[in-house]
């Protein structure tokens, strides 16, 4: 429901306001995460993140558990690429880099990391 709020009706604050009633179930902080990226307020979704993967050990199936550190590690790859993007708008090349290696190793089967940092990498000339 929140999902839906958000994205397809266009209403994040409500979509938050949702969550916030719905509790604190590790799953939750994932779609939240998502949220509040999209609004560009990464650093409130890392920390959404941060708390939902110091709760996930105790998720029970292990399955379940499995399932939301995959979706958080996704989340904290789509955030580290957006710093890093914001870090290479700002001229600060080493910390886009940085930024943009841990985003392809917190998501290895997205390509988007590994595509812009091969546009980074310098060309030799022939």
């Amino acid at each position: 429901m929140a999902r839906r709020l958000a994205f397809e009706l266009g209403q994040p604050e409500e979509a938050l306001r949702v969550l916030d009633e719905a509790g604190d179930h590790p799953g939750l902080g994932v779609v939240r995460a998502e949220i509040l990226l999209a609004q560009g307020r990464a650093t409130e979704a890392r920390n959404a993140l941060d708390q939902t993967l110091s709760g996930a050990s105790e998720i029970e199936p292990p399955a379940l558990r499995e399932a939301i550190e995959l979706a958080a590690r996704g989340a904290l790859a789509r955030i580290e690429a957006t710093w890093g993007e914001e870090a290479l708008a700002k001229g600060r090349r080493e910390e886009a880099l940085f930024a943009l290696r841990r985003a392809a190793a917190l998501d290895p089967a997205w390509p988007e990391p590994r595509a812009r940092l091969d546009d980074l990498r310098p060309r030799r000339r022939r």
